[in-house]
């Protein structure tokens, strides 16, 4: 049996264990469904990492129920980092302090480990700006109440909209083949710039 739905799984799973604790009025109940959220994600993460391993480097897929597009694919490499995402998630959720962990600090969290391993697992462009999208949710939610924060949130949207740029293909070109050749040079210029922008690779990193 394949387990290509394990890695629907391990995105659904902090997803929606984010939207149960936004959704929850009490503090304690609220940290209580995060970290079990966040420990079924590192479970299942574990299971497709030693399934990755034991394939002898057949790569783990979800495909598309409609033709044969593959959703989502995990390997031998990308399969550890998923184990450490939700590691590092889990991590952080049980080492908080109780007053710095409410809902909306915990959903936040999570919602942005559901866009690292949307990222990770996916399999086509679009898909991996979806997962690039939801990573940012958390922080384009919040209020900007600092020029940093307003800063910030400029710069996630700015590096949205680069991968945006970079990755979604354009189907309604004359001739796609020979555009593609001259835009590729800019699709990579726009693709290494939003990475520099998301992770602060110098000069962005005081940003």
């Amino acid at each position: 049996m394949s387990l290509g739905w394990a890695l629907l799984v391990l995105v659904l799973v902090p997803a929606l264990a984010a939207l149960g604790a936004r959704r929850s009025r009490v503090p304690a109940t609220a940290r209580g469904v995060a970290r079990v959220g966040a420990s079924a994600a590192l479970a299942v993460a574990l299971l497709v990492s030693v399934a990755a391993v034991l394939s002898g480097g057949r790569p783990i897929e979800l495909p598309s129920p409609v033709g044969e597009l593959v959703l989502l694919r995990a390997d031998g490499s990308s399969a550890m980092l998923l184990s450490i995402v939700a590691l590092v998630t889990l991590a952080a959720l049980a080492t908080a302090p109780r007053r710095g962990l409410d809902g909306a600090t915990a959903s936040s969290v999570l919602l942005g480990e559901a866009g690292a391993l949307l990222g990770l697992t996916s399999a086509p462009p679009w898909l991996l700006a979806v997962g690039w999208c939801v990573g940012m949710a958390p922080l384009l939610g919040e209020r900007a109440g600092r020029t940093t924060a307003r800063v910030a949130r400029g710069v996630s949207v700015a590096s949205t909209t680069l991968l945006a740029l970079a990755l979604v293909p354009v189907p309604f070109l004359v001739e796609p083949s020979a555009l593609h050749a001259s835009l590729a040079p800019w699709r990579s210029a726009a693709l290494v710039l939003a990475v520099a922008l998301r992770v602060g690779l110098p000069p962005f990193h005081a940003w």
